[in-house]
């Protein structure tokens, strides 16, 4: 299965987690907005990743990791992993109401436990790693895992 990280260039933890890939972890500018490793692209979007539909239809990835920040009201810092869809009529935060999105038990646990390996292997010991509940958008009707970043100020 061949991933794709988008990111919204409106959002400044998303434009820093594309940073980072390319300082530390061996992607490169391959056109504008588009970053690659040789294995696995990221693309940083114009637009919103809430409204990002249109932007990803004809990308090629078979599930798409969204790095993005979100604000918890608990002020906890934390990274988390859910899957994309609304469960009710309300689509305020992108997709269509009552439509849930492919994925894979695998794939979320997967990227969960990387989380959490990172996480414990740089010692942050005041983030914590778990899961979301299933909500916002649809991508395509592609799988999606996303990636929360909460509460993170990003430097």
């Amino acid at each position: 299965m061949r991933p794709a990280i988008i990111a919204s260039s409106q959002d400044l933890c998303g434009v820093k987690i594309v940073e980072k890939l390319v300082e530390n972890h061996g992607f490169y500018e391959v056109s504008s907005g588009v970053y690659s490793n040789g294995v696995v692209e990221a693309y940083l979007l114009k637009g919103s990743v809430l409204w990002a539909d249109g932007d990803v239809a004809s990308l090629e990835a078979d599930y798409f990791v969204v790095a993005s920040k979100h604000v918890s009201s608990s002020g906890v810092r934390c990274l988390l992993v859910h899957s994309t869809g609304n469960w009710g009529e309300s689509a305020s935060y992108g997709g269509r109401p009552f439509t849930l999105s492919a994925t894979s038990t695998t794939l979320v646990w997967r990227v969960y436990h990387s989380l959490k390996r990172a996480v414990d292997e740089m010692g942050l010991t005041e983030v914590e790693v778990g899961f979301e509940a299933t909500h916002q958008r649809i991508l395509g009707g592609r799988e999606c895992s996303v990636r929360s970043i909460r509460n993170w100020s990003p430097t």
